[in-house]
């Protein structure tokens, strides 16, 4: 059944990777990783979400509530697109397309992020280039 929100119901696939609309249910499922913390101490900052640094369980709510505020702030001209990123149907972390000047400018930036222990093998550039590839052909 289709969504009330139809963002919720895009889905981009790749050889290794689903790229599945950020769900509560499907949050839910990757709380654990967000819980278990996603950046270190020694690790440059992400731009977004700073939630992302903090303790838990304010991590946990700050991060889940930056969604919800995005799911509300859609317009033409700018939306922000969350997509939980499953590798083998397991959540493993998020990929955001985001649209600012969209509707003028037709550009596109995106923010991403996996769980620590799924790094280094070249899952993020492939996320990327899916969500990239959307947003060339919507």
């Amino acid at each position: 059944m289709a969504s009330l929100y139809p963002p919720l119901d895009v889905e981009v696939r790749t050889p290794r990777l689903t790229l599945a609309g950020a769900t509560d249910e499907r949050l839910e499922q990757l709380l654990p990783v967000v819980r278990a913390g996603v950046v270190g101490p020694e690790e440059a900052p992400f731009d977004d979400p700073m939630s992302l640094y903090d303790e838990g369980p304010s991590r946990e709510w700050r991060w889940i509530r930056g969604i919800w505020a995005g799911r509300a702030r859609v317009s033409p001209e700018s939306w922000r697109l969350h997509f939980v990123v499953l590798a083998d149907g397991e959540p493993v972390g998020m990929q955001d397309l985001i649209g600012t000047g969209f509707d003028r400018l037709g550009t596109v930036t995106t923010f991403s992020w996996l769980g620590p222990e799924r790094r280094g093998r070249g899952l993020g550039a492939e996320m990327r280039a899916a969500v990239l590839q959307l947003a060339a052909h919507p």
